[in-house]
């Protein structure tokens, strides 16, 4: 599977939300996936 730059962005941005919130990273890697 081929990682775009946006994507790259969406899951360092992932990873930040994942510190204040880790509900919310479930979500996220969802949609990456």
């Amino acid at each position: 599977m081929k990682v775009s730059t946006s994507e790259k962005k969406y899951r360092t941005r992932c990873q930040i939300r994942e510190k204040v919130n880790a509900k919310n990273v479930h979500g996220c890697l969802r949609r990456i996936i």
